[in-house]
């Protein structure tokens, strides 16, 4: 009868230890693919900035050269 006990808490013990090491590998995958996904949102919305800083530094410098071009056509209708 012991020996069928102590069968039994070894039974117990090995499956207490699965379900433990299947947690902590569940919680594992959860906290890196969050990570992951975190990252991934860091990423994009830094390239999104990116390009919107690019578009709005585009954007001056074509007005800037449109104002410079207007400002050259006026003097030399003044000078002309």
């Amino acid at each position: 009868m012991a020996n069928n006990r102590e069968d039994r808490l070894t039974e117990t013990l090995k499956s207490v230890e699965e379900a433990v090491v299947t947690g902590y590998k569940a919680v594992e995958d959860s906290v890196v693919g969050g990570y992951k996904a975190i990252e991934k949102g860091v990423v994009s919305g830094y390239k999104a900035v990116e390009t919107a800083t690019v578009d709005q530094y585009k954007s001056i410098e074509a007005t800037a050269v449109r104002i410079g071009k207007l400002a050259e056509r006026r003097v030399k209708k003044r000078w002309a």
